[in-house]
């Protein structure tokens, strides 16, 4: 199992330190002993136990093995990573080459369009602003039977593509990565939607809301949740980041 080369005559992997060799042999004794062997040690356990020395040698060989595999599985990962980040670099270019397969509507105009209705209003008053919010956006992106201008890849986690106006010629467009501010603004503007509606909603329900006490304040009520209610807008546009993400991703470029 050994010669004069540093030589591992198991697995004929070469040393260029002898003491690394050492530790090395204990190891592969282990694992390339037959199951014959194996039981023939077992029988003759208390004759054969390996030495402290020895077991030594075989603990700081398995820990720097697994080290190395670490780091294997960590370089191996980023080599994924940044092929896959790749791919969807590739595919934006691509598809703002082609003429084919485009968004017949720009993602400013598609997010204008977004309708807020009594049914999801009163999904915020069952529940709260985020939940109403979630039902009203997976309604409109149900209910569209063209390609959207808005999406999103696994690849690249809570990050969303536009077809948009192209910042350096007006007159084009193409799709382009959505910013933080942009997202920002969007949700900020499906909020004021929601409380728009909410208004008008007060305005025909004017007579019911003062009729008694106990509908003054379900109003009260319904007005702390439309604003809101405890939930800060960060937290509630991190968790639409999120929602919307979840629902959007593809595994992989389309």
């Amino acid at each position: 199992m050994i010669n004069d080369n540093n030589t591992c005559l198991l697995c004929n992997h070469t040393f260029h330190v002898k003491d690394n060799f050492r530790k090395h042999i204990e190891c592969c004794k282990l694992i390339h002993a037959t199951k014959k062997q194996r039981q023939q040690e077992e029988d003759t356990l208390s004759d054969t136990l390996p030495s402290q020395r020895e077991m030594y040698n075989i603990i700081q060989h398995l820990v720097l093995k697994c080290q190395n595999l670490q780091k294997d599985i960590q370089n191996l990962k980023q080599v994924a990573y940044t092929r896959k980040t790749k791919q969807v670099s590739d595919w934006i270019s691509e598809k703002n080459g082609s003429a084919s397969n485009r968004p017949t509507v720009d993602f400013h105009s598609w997010m204008k369009s977004v309708s807020v209705t009594t049914k999801h209003l009163e999904n915020v008053f069952m529940e709260d602003l985020l939940y109403g919010m979630k039902q009203c956006l997976h309604d409109y992106l149900e209910k569209s039977n063209t390609i959207l201008p808005i999406c999103s890849f696994q690849e690249k986690a809570n990050t969303f593509y536009v077809w948009s106006e192209n910042e350096e010629d007006r007159r084009a467009y193409c799709w382009q990565l959505l910013s933080m501010s942009s997202f920002e603004k969007m949700i900020s503007l499906l909020m004021h939607r929601f409380l728009q509606e909410f208004t008008k909603w007060q305005i025909e329900n004017t007579e019911k809301i003062q009729s008694c006490e106990q509908e003054k304040e379900k109003n009260i009520l319904c007005m702390i949740k439309i604003n809101g209610g405890k939930m800060s807008d960060e937290k509630r546009i991190s968790e639409m980041r999120k929602w919307l993400f979840k629902k959007l991703a593809k595994p992989g470029c389309p």
